[in-house]
């Protein structure tokens, strides 16, 4: 199964990121320190989000392909995993080869890897490096994408939440 490595991931930037952030709180100044908890804040949403669906995994009777949770459609080979909606559109799409993970929306897509988070949005990619001065050098856009991050990364992880919740009796 991909998402436990999908979790493991994301589990990875999550820890590299909080060394950051214990920096950030004493080298930052207060203007920019939002940026570093909207980075926070999404990436601990998306590794709930992959701990639930890593879950999902071990529960789940079909071995390659198949529907989960009546609206959820599961994809597994040997190198991508992949769990989506039509209505509305998410997707969570695992690559081993590149070890990235990527959120989307129709309107969003996030990638993270352990070191990088690149964002997607209106055709713009813009890439961030999980460091101290690439967070700092970005945080204008960072704040300027923050609630349309968080307001993704929260309607993802809920509907994915209660997925688990309601058709595995998963619990993390």
């Amino acid at each position: 199964m991909g998402f436990d490595k999908a979790f493991e991931t994301v589990k990875a930037a999550v820890q590299k990121y909080g060394k950051i952030r214990e920096s950030a709180v004493k080298e930052v100044s207060s203007s920019r320190i939002a940026a570093f908890h909207t980075i926070g804040d999404v990436l601990h949403r998306f590794e709930k989000t992959l701990n639930y669906i890593a879950e999902i995994e071990k529960h789940e009777e079909f071995v390659k392909a198949g529907k989960i949770c009546n609206s959820w459609n599961y994809l597994s080979n040997n190198s991508i995993s992949m769990i989506s909606r039509l209505k509305p559109f998410l997707s969570v799409t695992y690559v081993e080869g590149s070890n990235k993970v990527t959120f989307s929306n129709k309107e969003i897509s996030v990638s993270v890897n352990q070191s990088r988070i690149n964002v997607l949005f209106r055709g713009k990619e813009f890439g961030i490096q999980l460091t101290l001065g690439d967070i700092e050098k970005n945080s204008h856009l960072i704040k300027a994408l923050s609630s349309k991050l968080m307001l993704f990364a929260d309607s993802i992880a809920s509907r994915v939440e209660q997925c688990a919740r309601l058709q595995y009796g998963v619990r993390t």
